[in-house]
């Protein structure tokens, strides 16, 4: 009985270690590497702006904060860049304005993309009815 179990479990180690052989073979040496990105799909599931970024926010304001790579910018809800992912971080739109970080300072964006604040503030706080605050 034993004598049996032994010669079962060594012809299923036998073809298990052949098996592992044969995928490791098969591997391919390619440096692709399975990625994930991000879009914007409608209610059906329609892509409306097609998978691309890396990170894809919830749109506030009409617009939606984006990543490529460690950068971060804007889109608005056509996929139109509203500012390009050049930013350390990037906040939502609260009251047509954004915080952006470059460096260790932060400042303001608006939905045209211009910088309405250059970063400057250790930290900056979104837009309430009508006032931020900041910290210097």
């Amino acid at each position: 009985m034993f004598k049996n179990l032994y010669i079962i479990f060594s012809i299923l180690l036998l073809l298990s270690l052949t098996s592992r052989s044969y995928c490791e073979d098969q591997k391919e040496t390619a440096e692709l590497r399975p990625v994930a990105k991000y879009g914007y799909a409608d209610e059906t599931g329609k892509f409306i702006i097609k998978p691309q970024f890396d990170y894809a926010g919830e749109f506030c304001d009409g617009i939606a904060v984006i990543g490529i790579g460690s950068k971060y910018g804007y889109i608005d809800k056509t996929g139109k860049m509203i500012a390009e992912a050049k930013f350390d971080e990037a906040m939502e739109f609260c009251e047509g304005y954004g915080v952006v970080r470059t460096g260790e300072k932060y400042g303001y964006i608006d939905k045209t993309g211009k910088i309405i604040c250059e970063p400057k503030f250790d930290f900056a706080y979104s837009f309430s009815e009508g006032y931020a605050g900041v910290q210097s």
